[in-house]
Order: C-alpha cells, then sequence, then structure tokens
C-alpha cells in the first residue's frame, strides 16, 4: 500500500524536477559477499530528508562509477538545425542519457564551426560515451557551456543518422542501437 501511495506522489513528476542523489560508500568484501560501507558524510543526506531540508553538497558525485549514458548530462544546442536538433534530443533521451537542459537555442561554442560534440575541461570521458552515439562527430574540449557538462551542436543542414545505421556525420563506423 505505501508503495502504491508513493508512486501516485510522483505521477507526473518529470526527471528535471527532481535532485538526484547517490549514497557515499566504498567498495568491499564481507567473505565472499560483495558490500558497500556506507560513507560517514552520507548521515547528512539521511538526516536532511527527515528535517525535510534540502540536501547540500553530499552525494553529487559518483565515486568509482565510469561514464554511462546514465549518469551523463547532455545538452542539444539548436544553431539552426530545428527538427535535427530534436532528433538528436531523441536519441539521446532513449539511448539514456540525462537531457533534462534540453534543446538549447544558442550561437556555436567559440571556434566550434560545424557539427561536433562539445564538452567541459575534465569532461572528456563523458564526451566519449556520447560520441558512441555519434561517431562522426568530432570531440572539442571548450571554455564556457552552461547547459551542461556535455553537448551536441547541431548546425542548420546536419542529418543525424538513426542509431545502429553507422555514419553520424562521415564515419562509418556503427553506433549504438539504444532500442536493443
Amino acid at each position: 500500500g505505501d508503495l502504491v501511495y508513493l508512486v501516485g506522489q510522483l505521477r507526473g513528476l518529470s526527471t528535471g524536477a527532481v535532485e538526484f542523489r547517490a549514497v557515499p560508500a566504498t567498495a568491499g568484501m564481507v567473505g565472499s559477499t560483495s558490500v558497500l560501507y556506507m560513507d560517514p558524510s552520507a548521515e547528512q543526506i539521511f538526516k536532511a530528508i527527515r528535517e525535510g531540508r534540502a540536501i547540500t553538497g553530499v552525494g553529487t558525485q559518483l565515486i568509482s562509477t565510469p561514464p554511462s549514458e546514465a549518469n551523463t548530462a547532455v545538452a542539444v544546442l539548436d544553431v539552426g538545425g530545428g527538427d535535427a536538433a530534436a532528433q538528436v534530443r531523441d536519441t539521446l533521451s532513449t539511448a539514456g542519457f540525462d537531457t533534462s537542459a534540453g534543446v538549447v537555442v544558442a550561437d556555436a561554442p567559440k571556434g566550434v564551426s560545424g557539427p561536433a560534440i562539445v564538452y567541459r575541461a575534465g569532461e572528456a570521458a563523458y564526451a566519449d560515451v556520447v560520441s558512441k552515439y555519434f561517431p562522426g562527430l568530432p570531440l572539442i574540449e571548450v571554455k564556457q557551456l552552461a547547459a551542461a557538462p556535455v553537448a551536441i551542436v547541431v548546425p542548420a543542414g546536419y542529418h543525424p543518422v538513426e542509431p545502429g545505421q553507422g555514419g553520424g556525420g562521415g564515419a562509418a563506423s556503427e553506433c549504438p542501437d539504444p532500442t536493443a
């Protein structure tokens, strides 16, 4: 009954309106069983929940978690791409990326003149995950990127290739099919 009530309370809530946290922990073994030891800082999360307060600082980093679709936030920069920008966002969303930044109508970052995957300093590993879905696009580190740590620049004339069909702007390699 409690679970049904909770689901009812969450109905209509979008992921953009939710702040996700990870309980800080370290992996260990007890005999032959893999366990997680909760970091003492995690108590701050549970205390804030009990008190109905905002959670600040703790649990925002996924320590020892490699980049994947599930923990990669990506924006789509519509630089005149129109429908193509929406297609790119749909591909990312279907693949499980965090697309809460959405499609942002903007100018291309300085030094970027065509379709590209752009990323903030230190976010190259996350950009690499995105590049599996758009293998023909160059990866470019940029100094400023406001919408998300990684973004795909979609200019006029860009035509995204359906996942699993290869291409993505020039490369002949296949990209993953997020529906497979």
